[in-house]
């Protein structure tokens, strides 16, 4: 029977939007089919599917008591990963989805891990599903929709996320009008906010105040602020299979020069604290939750008659002048259907539900997360800023490293290793070209270590079988 439907949906989509009326809509479905769904997400932890079931399936249940929602995990409820040994997230929701009593829907948590689902033929389009019960995509966010789909190397859509996640650069109203500066706008570059930032720097010592930081508390490590600024040019410090470092170039040496000379025109602040509230810094790149931090701040302050509130808004993150795009899109729970789903209908039936404007109208209420329908994207009442600067730069979908990291758990090691030569290059005792050279040949070596004892456990592992 299932199949059946399945395959009357495939028709449906096809046929003119006239009869679209005869198919059968996800509502009535659920309405009247009783049946059981089976959710799977990657667990975990003691908690998961009491969090899952708050967050997604009590309000579809209580409208639909026919249906029944089952929950499955597919790490331990305390499964513990290790530096030493990795848990593998993905091969163990891949061995759930292909499972004897697979799940039917799919929550995909982080969005770069997508295409290893897509390309292991685990999860099916979900287009002929929209397509059928007329909806538009256009009611979506674009940059979230479009985000998603260029994880498929054939363009199609696999899942959507009802809520989601993103950067912004916040800033002080207050320190630009005391500077007599216009605050910055929408779609500035990276040399824009570092220039207008580098204005806006004064003082010394706690009466400092600084213009832009990569994040609030004005961090030094250069290496953080470095992969932030170059996330979206696909830049890496090894090659793709760790096989040798990739950072003695002279695209690195541009990026480290530029953000080195910028760094050297900072006030020496480093307080361990928010400078960000403390109204002491002028820009900072934060996520989406760092808006419920400020008014939650605000209220504080305003409660207490004490110390004064920030008058703040955002912008979009800043881009490259070659156009490329912003910071991560995070969707948390991103929903996909089982390519080998039992009951393919009522996973979609539970999707529809949680991409309806009743679902997301709820949980919009909510400042901890964006809704993907446009028509809900509004800040929270009483609360007002330029909420589409989250959303309005098309979005970056890093490549995920789980695989690579599973197979080598200390590679990252080899760009730890490049910090402590930076310091040398800003301090004025090493020339960046050393530096980087440096960075080089040791990051090599290591490399070669690390491969070296994967090879020796592998050898090991044989013997012991």
């Amino acid at each position: 029977m299932r199949k059946n439907t399945t395959v009357m949906r495939l028709v449906c989509a096809v046929i003119a939007v006239a009869v679209l009326g005869a198919c059968a809509k996800p509502v009535e479905r659920a309405a009247t089919v009783k049946q059981t769904i089976r959710i799977g997400v990657l667990g975990g932890y003691a908690t998961f599917e009491e969090n899952i079931r708050s967050y997604y399936t009590e309000i579809f249940e209580n409208k639909y008591p026919n249906a029944k929602v089952e929950i499955v995990g597919a790490l331990d409820k305390f499964a513990i990963e290790t530096a030493q040994k990795p848990i593998d997230r993905i091969g163990a929701m891949l061995q759930l989805l292909a499972s004897d009593n697979p799940p039917d829907v799919v929550v995909i948590e982080d969005l770069s891990t997508l295409p290893e689902y897509i390309q292991a033929n685990a999860l099916v389009s979900i287009e002929p599903y929209l397509a059928n019960d007329n909806i538009d995509l256009n009611a979506f966010i674009p940059n979230v929709v479009n985000a998603i789909k260029s994880t498929a190397d054939d363009g199609k859509l696999y899942g959507l996320t009802p809520m989601f996640s993103s950067y912004a650069l916040f800033y002080n109203k207050k320190i630009f009008e005391e500077a007599g500066i216009a605050v910055p706008t929408d779609n500035m570059t990276w040399d824009q906010v570092l220039a207008l930032g580098t204005q806006l720097n004064k003082g010394k010592g706690k009466d400092a105040q600084i213009g832009f930081a990569f994040n609030y508390g004005n961090s030094t490590i250069l290496l953080q602020d470095a992969t932030v600024y170059t996330r979206s040019l696909g830049m890496r410090f090894y090659d793709e299979e760790a096989t040798r470092m990739t950072i003695n170039t002279p695209e690195w040496q541009e990026v480290f020069s530029t953000l080195i000379d910028w760094k050297k025109k900072q006030p020496n602040l480093a307080v361990n604290a928010d400078l960000f509230k403390l109204g002491k810094l002028a820009m900072v790149i934060q996520p989406f939750q760092y808006v419920a931090e400020m008014v939650a701040f605000n209220e504080a302050v305003q409660r207490a008659e004490k110390g004064k509130p920030i008058d703040w808004d955002v912008v979009t993150v800043p881009t490259h002048e070659s156009g490329s795009a912003g910071l991560e899109l995070f969707v948390g729970g991103l929903m996909a259907i089982n390519a080998k789903a039992q009951n393919m209908d009522g996973a979609w039936d539970f999707i529809r539900f949680i991409l309806s404007p009743e679902w997301i109208k709820l949980k919009s209420r909510s400042i901890y997360g964006i809704s993907s329908l446009s028509e809900f994207a509004k800040p929270k009442e009483g609360v007002q800023y330029n909420l589409p600067a989250f959303y309005k730069v098309p979005f970056y979908v890093s490549p995920s490293q789980e695989a690579l990291v599973r197979t080598y758990p200390t590679i990252n090691d080899v760009i730890a290793i490049g910090q402590p030569r930076l310091e040398e290059v800003a301090k004025g005792k090493k020339t960046l070209k050393k530096a980087l050279a440096e960075w080089e040949t040791s990051g090599n070596k290591l490399i070669k270590k690390i491969r070296e004892l994967k090879e020796q456990q592998d050898v090991q592992s044989k013997e012991e079988q």
